[in-house]
């Protein structure tokens, strides 16, 4: 009966053995103290043009129909979030990467969209002359209608082909 208590005892011992307290990983710390740094420049922002804000509501023509209050507290959950990524908390890791996905993947998307999917991307496109097949050519600035053959100098079209 002796060996299976201390069989078992010795289990426990060798299990809280295993147990370490763990170091909080360098990059935890960087993006950690990046929300509570961005926190920061939004309460000396806040300081500057004040808490609360009024808001002027216009219509159309520029006439005042009304006026409103925004309260400013980005900080708050800036340095939440931050706080929270320090001591380790997992809806802390959440916010953050919720909060970088709209930082860099929703201006992505929208640069996406315009570059790839607009009439901008005939602009991007491989041009060729019609007249002698060349593609070099001469961009002689804003609007596009303005690109020019090199060997012919005749105008190159940018419609869809």
């Amino acid at each position: 009966m002796d060996n299976t208590e201390e069989s078992s005892s010795e289990g426990i011992c060798e299990h809280d053995k295993t147990i370490s307290t763990t170091i909080r990983p360098k990059y935890v710390v960087i993006i950690g103290y990046l929300f509570v740094f961005l926190s920061l420049v939004d309460v000396l922002y806040s300081l500057y043009y004040g808490f609360i804000t009024e808001t002027v509501k216009l219509d159309s023509l520029g006439n005042k129909i009304g006026v409103g209050f925004s309260f400013n507290l980005l900080w708050l959950v800036l340095y939440g979030i931050g706080a929270g990524v320090m001591r380790g908390g997992r809806f802390a890791r959440l916010m953050a990467c919720i909060s970088g996905l709209l930082a860099f993947v929703v201006p992505g998307m929208i640069l996406i969209y315009f570059l790839y999917f607009t009439d901008s991307k005939y602009y991007f496109s491989n041009k060729q002359c019609s007249k002698c097949g060349d593609t070099k050519y001469l961009n002689d600035g804003f609007p596009f209608k303005g690109i020019l053959c090199k060997k012919c100098g005749s105008e190159i079209n940018l419609g869809k082909s």
